[in-house]
């Protein structure tokens, strides 16, 4: 991830990411909610999983600062989700 961040700032780019956060009422919640709902095996394998790999908002900073970045956002969004934006040196705000 950190040579994500290195590329789009290299690039100037804007990078825009949109995360799930690992949170463990929104694993369980999804847990339940897939199993009531969902007949797949892949639903109801993929979608705690997702939730489970996702990253805090501590570690999403963690990674950008390693990165070197010094124009971004981490912002948390709905559904325990997080909007991450960096932008590349000559696009910072």
């Amino acid at each position: 991830m950190i040579e994500l961040v290195q590329f789009a700032m290299d690039k100037n780019a804007v990078l825009i990411i949109n995360d799930l956060e690992r949170n463990w009422f929104a694993y369980w919640s999804i847990k339940i909610l897939t199993a009531l709902f969902s007949k797949s095996y892949l639903v109801k394998n993929d979608a705690p999983l997702s939730v489970a790999r996702g990253f805090m908002k501590k570690e999403w900073l963690d990674l950008i600062n390693k990165a070197g970045a010094k124009h971004f956002s981490v912002k948390n969004k709905w559904a325990f989700r997080h909007e991450v934006i960096i932008y590349g040196s000559e696009n910072g705000q």
